[in-house]
């Protein structure tokens, strides 16, 4: 295999702390180059670097066979390097067809432009109607219109940045597909994700970069997820097992007869000290369902009961229901402000210890508790932002995509956290594309399909493929088919 791009002693800094202290990496043509490594571990500083945002302090990257050091994303895309973002911006007032071709020239003619996006989306696996605005498809299909676009562009190089973070396990397919048809034209990509199953299944091999450098790179043929995490964490990961079943008791929330734009009379109970998890396609309506419970969007409802106290609607409860994560709330404070509200401390000085112990174990990377949360990476906010909430005083909790771009070693300290909840006796309702996480940290799982609820499972004793099947088609999976032995002719008749 070529190579197509060669790093060797990048050094990089950022502010006062050094992020990338010396660092090589080499991607091949037609090459998944998986990326891991902890919050803070330099990833997003080195896609910053290849894709011309950031300058590096020193070190040499070569691309095909001749010096690259792009002095803006301009260069970077003028030199064939396209990036998928994690918090891309999408082109809201864009159709679909403009929002592919956005960075090609305007040289084609209609029949070819037209052409060349439905092969793209095709390649995606998507279909959309061309004339549609970005503005108003769900961020599902605004992310594979994205991965859409590059397909359309056939870069030399192509870096997805955790676009995959606010996908299902459906839409992250689409998103491979796009990959395996990048790789199969020659392009290189760098592919960054913290979920260990999805980086084994895309990535032709995969690097760990770890304070600054990449200090392994395994095959994935060959390995298992758990010898990623292993790399990564140089330590065995226990398997979280599921919660066990419990008897229902007396719910803390109350919900009968719920219905927003594409939710139907659903009803809802949970329980104190109970965590539901609601799962569902972006369009069966799940995530409304949690919206309109947080009170985060309009709907009706025939009795919304939070401890026996009845309100009109679920907005009305916000006092009682706390909504966190998916969303980083606490960007405009310092780190030990926003952690020091999880704090039981008196003084300030004591708040700040523990916003400091905080620190350590959830293994955030920053050398200044004073810091603004904003200048923390992706999976570090998100940290910060279930953490400050350990001590919320709601006695319903709905919690959204609470391990988002977050790191598998601290991914169980954030677990944690939610077993806080369940222990101080709150009703967690828990919305993630996560299905593993899902059945890890809910005693049940409702299943939301065409804006229904068909289906109540007790999380310890169901499985994935049940839950999808539910997912998928409002209906338990078929028996399989019992096959019986063939009676053999007895000897001599």
């Amino acid at each position: 295999m070529d190579a197509l791009l060669q790093i060797h002693g990048l050094r990089t800094s950022r502010g006062p702390r050094q992020v990338l202290k010396g660092l090589d990496l080499t991607l091949g043509s037609g090459e998944v180059l998986g990326l891991l490594g902890r919050n803070g571990a330099g990833k997003s500083t080195l896609v910053d670097v290849v894709t011309g945002r950031l300058r590096p302090d020193a070190g040499v990257m070569v691309l095909g066979e001749h010096d690259y050091r792009p002095q803006s994303p301009e260069a970077a895309r003028a030199a064939g390097v396209s990036v998928i973002e994690q918090e891309f911006e999408p082109p809201v007032d864009l159709t679909v067809e403009q929002a592919v071709l956005r960075r090609l020239d305007g040289e084609r003619g209609e029949e070819e432009r037209r052409a060349l996006v439905r092969e793209a989306l095709e390649a995606v696996g998507v279909e959309l109607d061309l004339g549609t605005l970005v503005g108003s498809l769900d961020p599902a299909e605004q992310a594979l219109v994205e991965v859409a676009r590059v397909v359309a562009e056939q870069p030399r190089l192509v870096v997805v940045d955790e676009a995959s973070v606010s996908l299902d396990d459906r839409e992250i397919a689409h998103v491979h597909a796009g990959v395996r048809v990048l790789r199969e034209r020659g392009c290189g990509v760098v592919y960054i994700a913290h979920r260990l199953d999805e980086l084994h299944a895309i990535a032709d091999r995969v690097a760990v970069v770890r304070d600054g450098v990449a200090a392994d790179s395994i095959p994935t043929r060959g390995s298992t997820p758990a010898d990623l995490a292993f790399a990564l964490l140089r330590h065995e990961v226990e398997e979280r097992p599921p919660r066990p079943a419990r008897e229902r008791g007396e719910a803390t929330l109350r919900v009968r007869g719920l219905r927003t734009e594409n939710v139907v009379d659903l009803d809802l109970d949970i329980d104190a000290g109970e965590v539901v998890g609601l799962v569902g396609t972006r369009a069966s309506g799940a995530t409304e369902v949690a919206q309109a419970i947080a009170g985060e969007r309009t709907s009706e409802v025939d009795l919304f009961a939070v401890r026996h106290e009845r309100f009109d609607s679920p907005t009305q409860a916000r006092e009682r229901v706390a909504a966190l994560g998916g969303r980083f709330e606490y960007d405009t404070q310092t780190i030990a402000e926003t952690l020091g509200q999880a704090s039981t401390a008196q003084t300030a000085a004591g708040r700040l210890r523990d916003a400091a112990s905080l620190v350590r174990h959830l293994s955030i990377a920053t050398e200044d508790v004073h810091g603004p949360v904003a200048t923390l990476s992706g999976g570090d906010r998100q940290k910060v932002t279930v953490a400050s909430a350990s001590r919320v005083e709601q006695p319903v909790i709905v919690l959204s995509q609470p391990t988002r771009s977050v790191d598998v070693g601290a991914r169980r300290r954030v677990h944690e956290i939610v077993d806080t909840f369940v222990d101080g006796g709150k009703a967690v309702l828990l919305v993630t594309n996560d299905l593993t996480e899902l059945l890890e940290l809910s005693h049940r799982v409702v299943v939301v399909h065409d804006g229904r609820a068909v289906a109540d499972l007790v999380a310890a004793r169901t499985d994935p493929d049940e839950v999808m099947s539910y997912v998928e088609t409002g209906a338990a999976p078929a028996p399989a088919p019992v096959r019986r032995r063939r009676r053999r002719a007895a000897v001599g008749s």
